[in-house]
């Protein structure tokens, strides 16, 4: 089966002890998919199969046991940076959605009244383009850095002569660009 039809397995230790509300804080949430089914692992700790509740930013898993309620958690509180807790999202299949609820997921409420397709995050939380987004709107001027062959690899970007972001430009050895990729400044 094509890979996208899966959740790839990630590895993550432990940034903080665990909680006995379910609270996992990590280095890095990208990747870990709410539903999915991870194992809690530490030294002299038995390994707990649960599953994900909900990833409200970057470095935070709320987990509870799998089929349980949205809300409910797992204790925590055993597993400990000091004995190496991790949490383990294995490959598994993605579920699948049903179109009713394919149709709900995509339909913006009044006002608008309409199929949307609105601007996420790597861990889902919703961009305000008029913060986040890159358009000739948000921002009046651009300096551009260009390598020795004139390419341009770096563009920073201002609004009112505030400095918002910059952009990093990867090129491979034939000159192609291989990577565009927003810094914050």
């Amino acid at each position: 089966m094509a890979s996208e039809r899966f959740w790839r397995q990630i590895v993550e230790p432990f940034a903080s002890n665990g909680t006995s509300n379910g609270v996992i804080v990590v280095d890095d949430s990208e990747g870990f998919k709410v539903k999915a089914e991870v194992l809690i692992e530490a030294i002299g700790q038995p390994v707990l199969t649960v599953e994900i509740k909900d990833i409200p930013d970057a470095y935070t898993i709320l987990v509870g046991p799998k089929g349980a309620e949205m809300q409910t958690r797992s204790d925590l509180s055993l597993y400990t940076v000091a004995q190496s807790a991790k949490i383990t999202q294995k490959k598994q299949k993605r579920p699948s959605i049903g179109p009713g609820e394919y149709e709900r997921a995509v339909y913006e409420e009044e006002p608008i009244v309409a199929k949307r397709v609105i601007p996420v995050g790597r861990t889902g939380e919703l961009i305000d383009q008029s913060i986040d987004g890159v358009s000739p709107q948000e921002w009046d001027d651009a300096i551009l850095t260009r390598d020795i062959d004139k390419d341009v690899v770096y563009v920073e970007f201002y609004l009112n002569s505030k400095h918002l972001w910059d952009i990093d430009i990867t090129r491979d050895i034939d000159k192609d660009v291989v990577r565009v990729r927003k810094v914050n400044p």
